[in-house]
């Protein structure tokens, strides 16, 4: 059983705008390092990924092997932050992709039943520290190219995560 999220990644461009952002290393200020930046579309505390990869293998439907046509994502209009801890970017425009993955994979509930809220995290702050970017304004938009399936080991110093299966999104 293993701690489990399906995710889109922003393109390229994207990546380079988000890099420009301020990320100061302020006290209390834990950045996700690019390498993470992700929209999390489901997330399970204990699943087993085989079931979570059946699922959505069973789901594809097109002759190219393509899952869902892919979502077009703005994230913005600016940073901001979701409750005490987290700082983020809205996600606009994957609630229909989350929506399908979460049908496909009714099997699989996961512990937390929150609504989805489309966002990408930037950063995690310890007790009452300071981001300056918060605030901050950003626009990008981006159409992802593939669904990733990934493992995240929590660590003392953030996670760890590793993409145990892909499938392509069609356009």
């Amino acid at each position: 059983m293993s701690r489990l999220f399906l995710a889109v990644r922003p393109d390229d461009a994207t990546f380079v705008a988000l890099e420009a952002l301020d990320r100061d290393p302020a006290p209390g200020v834990r950045w996700v390092p690019p390498e993470q930046w992700h929209i999390t579309l489901r997330f399970w505390a204990d699943v087993d990924p085989a079931a979570v990869i059946e699922a959505i293998d069973a789901g594809v439907s097109d002759d190219d092997g393509r899952l869902f046509t892919a979502p077009t994502i703005t994230l913005g209009p600016v940073v901001s932050r979701m409750g005490p801890s987290t700082v983020v970017l809205p996600a606009h425009g994957a609630d229909q992709l989350a929506r399908a993955v979460r049908e496909l994979t009714v099997e699989n509930p996961p512990r937390e039943s929150q609504p989805f809220q489309g966002h990408l995290t930037l950063a995690r702050l310890r007790r009452r520290a300071a981001c300056g970017v918060a605030g901050e304004r950003f626009s990008a938009t981006f159409i992802p190219s593939d669904l990733e399936l990934v493992e995240s080991e929590l660590g003392p110093n953030g996670a760890r995560h590793r993409v145990l299966a892909s499938w392509p999104l069609g356009t």
